[in-house]
């Protein structure tokens, strides 16, 4: 599998931020998934968090390893100009790849039309969640 190129992928703090506390949240038993539109139509991006919580270094550099490859297979089910950022949960990891895809595409389809709607409606944010640390 090719690697994520840096375009495809989530990597300031502040766009994690920013996805958080504008993005549209579902939780599943062993995701949060949040979806967020960007201004601009390029491809869509992912960030994974995986805290301490998830288990030891390789416990959760497995579960990302997982999941970029859901993400790599699944992109065409999320639209141009949206940040996906998934957050691990315990035991993440340790599911298999079926388990991971009917868990995350039971949940994505409707955030991300859920998401496309808020972002029609309003294109801005809070200034609260653009201005976080």
């Amino acid at each position: 599998m090719a690697r994520f190129s840096r375009d495809r992928r989530i990597r300031k703090r502040s766009e994690y931020l920013l996805a958080q506390g504008c993005g549209v949240t579902a939780r599943t038993r062993h995701f949060v998934v949040i979806v967020y539109f960007r201004e601009s139509d390029d491809l869509p991006r992912l960030g994974i968090v995986a805290s301490k919580r998830v288990g030891n270094a390789v416990t959760r550099n497995r579960g990302k390893r997982k999941l970029r490859q859901w993400f790599h297979s699944h992109d065409s089910m999320t639209a141009r100009g949206a940040d996906v950022v998934v957050i691990l949960k315990q035991g993440a990891a340790d599911l298999d790849a079926p388990s991971i895809a009917a868990e995350i595409d039971g949940v994505l389809p409707r955030l991300v039309h859920k998401a496309q709607a808020v972002f029609s409606k309003a294109r801005t944010c809070t200034d609260d969640a653009k201005n976080a640390p």
